[in-house]
């Protein structure tokens, strides 16, 4: 009798823990729902703007401050250029290799408008910095990418998906896209300085080849249910970050850190707080009533 009841105890016991087991489970599993679903509101993608790397979303903003120099009223491709030799990066070398300075691409500006790109560099000390200028400069937000433009950023886009199988517009998958639009003012520069066919295909090849070696980094290196934290560490940190972390060979410890810290200052948000922000700014934007008589 005394037997059975131990045994019954056992039992008991170990149902218990089973439970306890199933309901932390439980609770983990809704914790991690919730975080995501936080996440996934808080970093809705609306534009292609959204989904560029640090460079190319430097490169654009710094083609407005450029056009601004010149009193554009819209930014056209030829104000591009120069904002990518303007980069820290890899990229600005290998356009350095075959023969794009900032010198070449003032003379694509040059006849942009009446006021010379050459006298602008002598007002800010021969030393025509985009970030310098920037700084100097208040914003003229009327100033708007012409259509031209936004037909470049939208092939980029396409271009990523569809032939790099990135969802990340990098700034070499920017170039190449300007390389490919031939019609363009600034794809007809970039053809006129690299006018040797071989040399155009081989300053193609090497941008390809950066965009391949980075790809086949995060899908070798990182296990698949983090990729989506390797993209979103793109659009964070610049090129030249992530290509130290490949180089020093811990990309997949860096986005583990980084998908760490990102869902743990999530987690200290409130959604419902967020959300209720969020409406009272959708009203305060759209509220305004007309009346008739």
């Amino acid at each position: 009798m005394q037997k059975i009841d131990k045994e019954n105890i056992v039992i008991k016991n170990r149902n218990s823990l089973t439970e306890n087991f199933s309901l932390k489970i439980l609770a983990e599993k809704r914790k991690r729902h919730q975080i995501y679903s936080a996440l996934n509101h808080l970093i809705t993608f609306n534009t292609y703007f959204d989904f560029f790397s640090p460079d190319t979303f430097k490169i654009a903003a710094y083609s407005r401050y450029l056009a601004q120099g010149f009193h554009s009223k819209n930014v056209t491709s030829d104000y591009l250029l120069l904002p990518f030799l303007e980069m820290d990066s890899a990229v600005n070398l290998i356009l350095q290799e075959y023969g794009f300075t900032k010198k070449v691409a003032a003379t694509l500006t040059k006849g942009s408008n009446d006021k010379s790109f050459f006298s602008l560099l002598e007002k800010i000390s021969l030393n025509f910095n985009l970030p310098f200028l920037r700084k100097k400069t208040k914003r003229n937000n009327s100033i708007k990418f012409s259509m031209e433009i936004n037909q470049v950023f939208e092939k980029a886009a396409e271009n990523a998906l569809s032939r790099f199988k990135t969802p990340v517009i990098t700034s070499e998958i920017l170039f190449i896209t300007l390389m490919e639009q031939k019609n363009t003012k600034v794809g007809k520069f970039i053809a006129k300085v690299v006018s040797n066919k071989m040399q155009w295909y081989l300053l193609r090849y090497k941008l390809l080849k950066r965009i391949h070696n980075t790809e086949s980094s995060i899908r070798n290196l990182v296990p698949k249910n983090e990729h989506f934290f390797a993209y979103l560490l793109k659009t964070q940190i610049p090129e030249i970050q992530f290509d130290r972390l490949i180089e020093n060979e811990i990309l997949a410890l860096g986005i583990l850190f980084f998908r760490n810290k990102l869902l743990s200052k999530i987690r200290d948000l409130s959604l419902s707080s967020c959300l209720e922000k969020e409406i009272y700014r959708s009203i305060k934007v759209t509220g305004t009533r007309k009346y008739s008589l």
